[in-house]
């Protein structure tokens, strides 16, 4: 994962500003800005001696990781970060990768923070409760039964964390839309327009199913007494008075499934499923059920509930997203440059050295 979720809402869009050199054990950037010209001189330390890293190791902070006008980016700080990087899953040799970085990012978040605080914009708690719904709502849609609430409390984000994103993230948009950032509605429908392949549909097909499971180390006859079991549920299912949701919600092992009737969670195309369950479903006709059909989880029989033929999706369908998204990329863009304003009016010093 990129970006990094515990500066949730919006600190990630600093990952725009260009990445911090390696070449350096500590660095001095002190800029002046005049004119619309940025003038940058760099007092570069003596380089130490390579120091070998262990992969499997996560990067820890033993002192200030950076100076920002002489106030301290504080180790505390850098080894959170650090802890909610692993925690999103990111391999720990990737993560050796990106601990240089993370320090500058930490910079960014730094004078982001300061400029909001010089702005004295003022965010109400209505505004923060609106955005952090939204917030929800386009996560659920992207993660499915993951929720916001349960993956920030994985990450060691507290809700006052949380909170404090977004009233952050709401400040910056009105310093942004004041130092020069337009957003223009008409660009919603003119990239839906102009980028038809971004919006192709395949074919889907909605299903519900059954599962019983069999154990990976089952023996063969263990396999035979379960399909056994599967098939006396298919001549249930296959009455006509039978309900295939109640029967899933009362006898499928899919705990997730079988508390929504065996609803397998929306339209879904080919190349999700495992190969045996897909070409039993995609086979099926709408409301017909299938034999009994063995995968690596164990013995299914699956429904057909809905088919959705192949064909672009409707700009009603995608427009709410899609402009958030081109929102959201071209403030990341314009907050590039922004940061690179203030990188230029402060003197930063990069102590890597701190970083083990």
């Amino acid at each position: 994962m990129k970006k990094f979720l515990s500066i949730l809402v919006f600190f990630t869009a600093c990952s725009s500003t260009p990445d911090i050199p390696d070449e350096t054990a500590s660095r001095t950037y002190r800029s002046t800005f005049a004119g619309g010209e940025e003038e940058t001189k760099v007092e570069k330390s003596i380089e130490p001696a390579a120091e070998v890293k262990e992969e499997n190791t996560l990067p820890h902070a033993i002192g200030p990781v950076a100076l920002v006008d002489e106030k301290p980016v504080e180790a505390a700080t850098y080894n959170l970060e650090m802890s909610r990087l692993q925690k999103t899953g990111t391999p720990l040799p990737m993560i050796q990768k990106l601990k240089y970085k993370l320090i500058m990012k930490l910079v960014d978040q730094h004078l982001i923070e300061r400029a909001i605080a010089q702005s004295e914009i003022k965010v109400s708690e209505t505004k923060v409760d609106s955005k952090l719904e939204e917030v929800r709502k386009e996560f659920a849609a992207m993660r499915g039964e993951a929720t916001l609430e349960s993956m920030t409390k994985q990450l060691g984000i507290s809700t006052n964390d949380l909170r404090r994103s977004i009233q952050q993230s709401i400040a910056l948009e009105s310093i942004l839309a004041k130092d020069g950032l337009v957003f223009e509605e008409k660009s919603v429908r003119e990239f839906y327009d102009e980028n038809p392949e971004n919006f192709a549909r395949p074919d889907q097909i909605r299903a519900s199913h059954i599962l019983l499971k069999v154990d990976k180390s089952a023996s063969e006859n263990d396999w035979k007494a379960t399909e056994q079991k599967i098939k006396k549920l298919l001549v249930t299912a296959l009455k006509k008075k039978t309900d295939f949701s109640k029967l899933a919600a009362a006898n499928s092992e899919d705990a997730l499934s079988a508390k929504k009737g065996g609803e397998l969670g929306g339209f879904f195309p080919k190349g999700v499923m495992v190969p045996e369950f897909e070409e039993a479903a995609f086979n099926l006709k709408v409301g017909e059920i299938s034999k009994p059909v063995r995968t690596q989880y164990g013995w299914h029989i699956i429904k057909l509930e809905e088919k959705r033929a192949a064909g672009p999706l409707p700009f009603d369908e995608v427009k709410t997203n899609l402009r958030a998204q081109l929102k959201a990329n071209g403030m990341q863009q314009y907050l590039g440059a922004y940061v690179q304003k203030l990188r230029a009016g402060s003197v930063i010093k990069m102590l890597k050295d701190n970083v083990k």
